[in-house]
């Protein structure tokens, strides 16, 4: 799974960092690798919300040998599907 600064609840709404927060939390257990990433000026979530939003799944983008295999063979996954 690859999600791009995603989140359940934007930013705006009264109860988006609780929301937000408990969704990445689970999103930590799940078995399988996932990647996510974020971007600055997202119009629904600012870069601190994403931050903390990313504490709470256990800060997997600043140890890149965790990720960059299963992202690598994912990618490829979807490139061989795509060429057949």
């Amino acid at each position: 799974m690859i999600n791009f600064v995603g989140g359940w609840m934007a930013e705006g709404c009264p109860n988006a960092r609780e929301v937000n927060g408990t969704l990445f939390k689970r999103g930590g257990t799940f078995p399988h690798p996932t990647l996510w990433l974020y971007g600055n000026h997202d119009p629904f979530y600012s870069l601190d919300h994403s931050r903390a939003n990313f504490a709470a799944f256990h800060r997997v983008m600043f140890s890149p040998p965790l990720w960059t295999d299963h992202v690598d063979r994912y990618l490829d996954s979807i490139a061989t599907g795509a060429k057949q």
